[in-house]
């Protein structure tokens, strides 16, 4: 069988992005060079080369240093991956130089509040949005990192999907309903002086990562776990593993999810 060749980035981007989206990252530190590995190995094996770098640390130089990537991965090994709070790597059209422009993307971002977040984000016509595959992405990241919480979600890259997880602004209203909620979920989770704790939420996705302070939480006289179980229209808990669970919601159940758990507190970006 004739070897499959790698995408030369030459495709007209789609309108669509897909989201993995992990927070709360209790692995400390992380593997940082077996997350980066990880993240090389999943652009090339989705058939899109990795073209730029951006990096921000005491070993990246001045504020945020946007290279190469193949001279950021050299500066990385060099400083055997210490030194560098976040990391972006994109995968750009070919001969563009706008790194807003990505086809794919895949980063983990230091907060001032210490927190990280890690993101992957791709084009939905070059792999689509599906439940197994975000779950796997999750499972396969899991080690290097032990997230606590996550989402899934799509979003038009027109909407800066990869700015919306750190809450930024990008492409909508910034006075509307939809910008406080993100930006409230930036300051909370982000902020210095953020309210976030392991066991709540940001808001209700197609597939939500969740973890055991997640499902003690307390929906009236049940626990999460005990409701979602209660209904099929509260979507669908799976294990993943020991510390972590995939909730799925489908899309017409969002809403319903969403306003039942308005009431508890958990829904952070709703507070």
């Amino acid at each position: 069988m004739k070897q499959q060749k790698p995408l030369i980035n030459d495709i007209k981007r789609g309108a669509m992005a897909n989201s993995l989206v992990l927070h709360d990252l209790k692995r400390n530190p992380i593997d940082l060079k077996g997350l980066f590995d990880y993240m090389e190995d999943w652009f090339l094996k989705s058939r899109v080369i990795p073209t730029h770098m951006g990096l921000i640390g005491d070993n990246a130089g001045k504020g945020m240093s946007v290279i190469q990537f193949n001279n950021g991965k050299r500066r990385l090994e060099k400083f055997n991956f210490e030194g560098f709070r976040s990391i972006g790597i994109h995968a750009l059209p070919h001969n563009w130089d706008n790194t807003s422009d990505y086809l794919f993307y895949a980063g983990i971002y230091s907060h001032p509040s210490r927190r990280q977040t890690l993101i992957l984000c791709w084009d939905d016509q070059i792999i689509p949005f599906e439940r197994e595959y975000v779950e796997n992405l999750a499972k396969q990241i899991d080690p290097y990192i032990k997230p606590a919480y996550g989402y899934g979600y799509q979003r038009e890259f027109e909407q800066g999907p990869s700015a919306y997880c750190i809450g930024g602004l990008r492409g909508i209203d910034s006075f509307s309903e939809e910008a406080d909620q993100i930006t409230k979920w930036g300051n909370e989770y982000g902020g210095s002086k953020g309210r976030y704790r392991t066991g709540l939420l940001r808001d209700i996705y197609p597939v939500n990562f969740i973890s055991e302070e997640h499902i003690m939480e307390r929906v009236g006289n049940f626990s999460l776990q005990e409701w979602i179980n209660l209904s099929p229209n509260h979507g669908e808990l799976r294990a993943l593993n020991d510390h972590l669970w995939s909730w799925h919601v489908p899309s017409q159940d969002i809403l319903l999810v969403r306003e039942s758990l308005l009431s508890t507190g958990i829904l952070l970006s709703f507070q």
